[in-house]
């Protein structure tokens, strides 16, 4: 994908493999995982900091962990539940599930 008005290419605005998760929202995702009671872990190998960290710090404040990945990964050691499918697949079960009980 490139920008419409200079032609250079685009990327997504997510923190990809191996870059640098910055200050800010390191400090913020930190915040968050210490007050969530639930998480949901998706498609992460967990093997580096912070994808390892931040379930921690969840699991260490009393958090619910759930991991949704089609393979054992370094976070799941850590999770309540283990759910061995794809993101693509479980997700639409999940939100499709959700949105039935609050109906």
């Amino acid at each position: 994908m490139t920008c419409p008005w200079c032609g250079a290419a685009t990327r997504p605005n997510v923190t990809l493999f191996g870059e640098y998760v910055h200050g800010e929202p390191l400090s913020l995702a930190t915040q968050v995982a210490e007050q969530t009671d639930l998480m949901l872990i998706v498609g992460t190998t967990g093997i580096v900091a912070p994808a390892l960290d931040i379930p921690k710090t969840a699991r260490q404040s009393g958090a619910t962990l759930i991991e949704i990945n089609p393979n054992p990964t370094a976070v799941t050691p850590l999770v309540d539940l283990a759910i061995p499918m794809s993101a693509g697949e479980a997700l639409p079960l999940i939100v499709r599930a959700f949105l039935q009980m609050i109906a």
